[in-house]
């Protein structure tokens, strides 16, 4: 049995007594799973709701349900109840049903369409009842309406343009103009407040701090339209006279008085007034930063501003846990201080651990670091920021095992989180503790000559300085679905005289994000890289490749990975090797290479295009993922080969393609990502045994004689919380 609202304006008294009405005066079904409704009782719960649209769907589901005090249960509840008997594993909550409740959710749709600038919206629903479960199954009816669309739009002066300066008034005219490129939108409530705070952010921004608006719909209600009349009051226009604050306590007045770029005699800015507040907040010492015109002064031609601060502690010590395939269990940990020795400025010691532990495959990352970051937040202007970072680094990898030691000295210009130009000065030496014992290289097709020579590198100094810049406009930093962030950077490396490499070095990427409908989007990234050795980088013998390679290890590019291309390993896209380890054993040898080398290249060009979506069934905190990726890392350089050999035997340096799927939800722990790759075009060594090839060109077998396997055509990726 059914039981529909009546269509038309109903209050939140008159709909709760016609869904009790409703409830009382229902028939008898024919069948058990629709029971009268005169059944339901206390105990009777929700067991599904659905929207149902009558012609159009215009607003997102997901936030119309957010509007609906009644809840169901998640597909997960079914087995939680099940389980719940387990330790840490709680019984689900219930779901109860009131009809009181009922007829208060389709009017708060209703009320939800008209702050969205609809009209006529009506909003019935359905109830069913199965007495075996005591649940019912409800279904709200939406019927839209009409939108009302903003058909014209007047801007009046108060007093006449003679209230605005002669300089001033010329731009107003122009800024009139612009204000007419509203009209023929739909015209809810957020667009009406956005509408009308358009000219008095404008006039506020020129030094009108007191200027007022206050704006008159006209509804046409049978043609749908609006007309909108919004009216300025300019006051006087005024310039800076004080500036105050009252609540800090560490924080001293000059500190945060030179975070604020206005200056006494200024014409007042409401932008720079929200700069300066920002900035404050950016100490990282401040809670809370409230900036604005002060309270009780006269309107007249000086406006004086007040701010209030709440500090934050100024001790602070975090940790987090992760985990990524090629990395195994990850810990990093930050104490910092954040007013050390006063100016807000901080002191920072952090660690992180790549330990290894539980990762997958023989291609393990480990890295363990620690380092002590001291930044200074003013340096000659209110954006720019110092920072000195000594620190101590020990890595094994797929390219040697080494610990570095070293000091980083940058400067950051920030206008926002993705707004940033910075310049680095590394002075660090590394150490290489272990390192592939003998020289290897791909002559010919499926020959792999090996040398007896152990290669020679000892201790990498490097002077390196970079320039990098990041640009982007996204919808939300933390969760983009819409925008683009471009990153590009440059560096140099020398001289020889305190340098062991010598270098310059490009790159930049590209990300953009694209909203397909409400659910989905596309995420589109390209990568390019391009190293250029030269001095004592520029190998003058082929045996000297690889130690030149190993020295250049932490410029060189590498592809594949967790957040590369993903049907490959970290690191194993393009040019390798087995890691070849020769035992002597009395008379006979001992070979094996339980991984590959990777060698890396001077150049690389990665691509992907990632299509998300909501995954059926288990609502918006899981998330589904299609991706095509692509990538090439090759040497463009006739220095690093020999060229009366072949250059790529094995193509290794051509384009590969890796395609897969994925999903991505957030727990307890963090975010958790799980992502399956498959190789499209695998090389030759892709698909074997990096100890079976070994064994075979040490036995003088070509690469084509060791079985392939298949299984190495897919690659899975696990990410636990934030990948350091």
């Amino acid at each position: 049995m059914h039981t529909d609202r009546p269509a038309g304006r109903v209050r939140p008294i008159f709909a709760s007594l016609a869904c009790c009405a409703a409830l009382a005066l229902a028939e008898a079904p024919s069948a058990q799973a629709q029971a009268p409704l005169f059944l339901v009782d206390a105990d009777t719960h929700v067991a599904s709701i659905r929207l149902v649209f009558a012609e159009t769907e215009t607003l997102d589901r997901k936030v119309i349900r957010q509007r609906i005090a009644l809840t169901e249960p998640g597909t997960m509840e079914g087995i939680r109840a099940f389980i719940d008997f387990l330790p840490f594993v709680r019984t689900p909550a219930p779901h109860p049903f009131s009809p009181l409740e009922l007829g208060r959710d389709a009017v708060r749709i209703e009320r939800f369409y008209e702050e969205r600038g609809f009209h006529e919206t009506d909003v019935a629903y359905e109830v069913s009842l199965d007495t075996a479960a005591n649940a019912v199954d409800i279904t709200f009816r939406i019927h839209e309406g009409r939108p009302l669309m903003l058909d014209t739009l007047a801007l009046e002066v108060a007093g006449g343009m003679a209230g605005l300066d002669t300089a001033i008034a010329r731009q107003w005219t122009g800024f009139v103009q612009s204000m007419h490129g509203e009209t023929g939108i739909r015209i809810g409530n957020a667009e009406r407040i956005r509408i009308r705070s358009r000219p008095l952010d404008w006039l506020r921004s020129r030094g009108y701090a007191f200027a007022l608006v206050e704006d008159t719909l006209f509804v046409d209600s049978a043609a749908a339209t609006v007309a909108m009349h919004i009216r300025v009051e300019p006051a006087a226009r005024a310039r800076v006279d004080t500036v105050t604050m009252e609540g800090a306590q560490s924080l001293s007045y000059n500190t945060v008085r030179r975070e604020i770029p206005i200056r006494t005699g200024d014409w007042y800015s409401a932008g720079e007034v929200a700069e300066g507040q920002r900035q404050v907040f950016g100490l990282g010492l401040v809670r809370l930063a409230l900036f604005d015109v002060a309270d009780d002064q006269p309107t007249d031609s000086t406006v004086s501003l007040h701010m209030r601060v709440q500090e934050a502690p100024s001790h602070l010590l975090s940790g987090e846990l992760g985990y990524a395939t090629e990395r195994g269990a990850i810990a990093q940990g930050q104490w910092e201080h954040r007013d050390f020795l006063g100016s807000a400025r901080s002191l920072t010691v952090s660690g992180v651990a790549n330990t290894g532990w539980l990762a997958a495959g023989s291609s393990i990352d480990r890295r363990f670091g620690v380092s002590t970051a001291i930044r200074q937040p003013y340096v000659m202007h209110y954006r720019v920021s110092g920072t000195v970072r000594p620190f101590v680094e020990y890595r094994d990898d797929t390219r040697d095992e080494s610990y570095s030691v070293g000091t980083d000295f940058s400067l950051l210009y920030e206008r926002g989180a993705l707004r940033q130009a910075s310049a680095t000065y590394t002075l660090s030496t590394r150490h290489i503790i272990d390192a592939p014992t003998r020289t290897a290289r791909v002559d010919q097709p499926d020959t792999l000559l090996l040398s007896d020579a152990a290669v020679e590198v000892g201790n990498v100094g490097l002077s390196r300085l970079g320039l990098s810049l990041v640009f982007g406009e996204v919808d939300d930093p933390l969760d983009p679905h819409k925008g683009f962030v471009a990153r590009a950077s440059a560096e140099v490396a020398g001289p020889p005289a305190i340098s062991s490499v010598e270098y310059g070095r490009l790159e930049a990427s590209a990300t953009g994000f694209i909203p397909l409908g409400r659910s989905f989007g596309l995420v589109a990234k390209l990568a390019t890289g391009r190293l250029y050795p030269f001095g004592q980088s520029v190998p003058d013998s082929l045996p000297a490749v690889l130690p030149v390679l190993l020295r250049l290890r932490d410029a060189v590019f590498t592809a594949g990975g967790t957040s590369d291309v993903r049907g490959w390993g970290n690191g194993l896209l393009g040019p390798k090797v087995p890691d070849v380890r020769i035992i002597e054993d009395g008379d006979s040898l001992i070979v094996s290479a339980n991984r590959y080398l990777v060698l890396s290249g001077l150049a690389k060009l990665t691509g992907s295009l990632e299509l998300r979506m909501p995954f059926p069934l288990f609502g918006d905190r899981l998330g589904a993922h299609a991706f095509l990726d692509a990538g090439r890392v090759w040497t463009p350089d006739d220095r690093f080969f020999d060229t009366s050999l072949p250059r790529d035997p094995l193509g290794q340096e051509k384009v590969f393609y890796g395609t897969g799927a994925g999903i991505e939800f957030n727990t307890i722990v963090g975010p958790v990502r799980v992502d399956l790759g498959y190789k499209l075009n695998p090389s030759p060594l892709d698909l074997r045994n990096p100890d079976a090839v070994a064994k075979a060109l040490v036995a003088g077998r070509p690469i084509s004689s060791v079985p392939e396997e298949s299984i190495k055509r897919w690659h899975l990726h696990l990410a636990i919380g934030r990948i350091y």
